[in-house]
């Protein structure tokens, strides 16, 4: 069990609101990817997005608790590369996401603060949970994420370019840091449950890098196309033995 929990998986399978939350937080982020992409969005999108934001959180407000720093992170480092400042974007997203903000609040003080539930708070320690299942947090990351890792190294130079990817990335880094750095007080410490977002997060990286993979896997010459399609399936195929023999026999 500590090697699976060690490492997380990006196929929850035990976890019922978090596999009601994936489809709302794909539905969600694809809208959020065509609102970055495009200068002119239709405001109907806006308007699912933001509906999409706040059935997630409805669901569980796992997506939300890091799609929220990682968007903050988004913008950031936007303006400091463009220089420039998109106001009406900035403020429609803020739009956006004010309804799901008031649902993950209420949450928020529900379940760590009011004193009704076993937590006692919410900590702050680097690895203090992780430390409980992995004796080694880079290689447990590199686990999970070899195969998109691999995908966005081959295609650094296109990838890197787009909004979404840059997204992605804030995203990824945004739920491994609160996995990392925050742990919940109390009795259900070792619960992990800040660790949610992150396998979240790592299902929906998944998704996306795979279809990246297979978009750009033909928009190079024909003997890289062979080497980097053999490489990729090796990889896929490792992560997809190795997650089922520790699903399987607990090893």
């Amino acid at each position: 069990q500590e090697y699976y929990v060690g490492q997380w998986s990006p196929n929850v399978y035990h976890n019922p609101t978090n596999i009601i939350c994936r489809p709302f937080a794909l539905l969600g982020i694809f809208s959020l990817f065509r609102i970055l992409e495009y200068d002119s969005v239709h405001s109907g999108e806006y308007i699912k997005c933001s509906i999409f934001l706040v059935l997630s959180a409805f669901a569980k407000p796992s997506f939300l608790q890091s799609i929220i720093p990682a968007m903050i992170l988004f913008v950031i480092l936007r303006v400091i590369v463009t220089r420039k400042i998109e106001w009406k974007k900035w403020f429609l997203l803020i739009a956006v996401y004010l309804p799901a903000c008031v649902v993950i609040l209420f949450q928020t003080f529900i379940t760590f603060f009011s004193g009704n539930t076993l937590s006692e708070g919410i900590g702050i320690e680097y690895g203090r949970v992780l430390h409980y299942y992995t004796s080694n947090i880079g290689a447990s990351f590199f686990m999970t994420l070899a195969f998109p890792i691999f995908v966005f190294v081959v295609y650094l130079q296109s990838l890197i370019k787009k909004p979404y990817i840059q997204l992605i990335i804030c995203y990824l880094f945004a739920s491994w840091a609160e996995m990392a750095f925050l742990y919940e007080k109390g009795p259900r410490e070792t619960d992990a449950n800040f660790a949610w977002a992150y396998m979240l997060a790592t299902f929906i990286v998944w998704v996306v890098m795979t279809k990246e993979f297979k978009e750009n896997i033909y928009a190079h010459n024909k003997k890289w196309t062979k080497l980097v399609f053999k490489i990729g399936l090796i990889i896929f195929s490792l992560h997809l033995i190795f997650n089922n023999i520790t699903i399987t026999f607990g090893v």
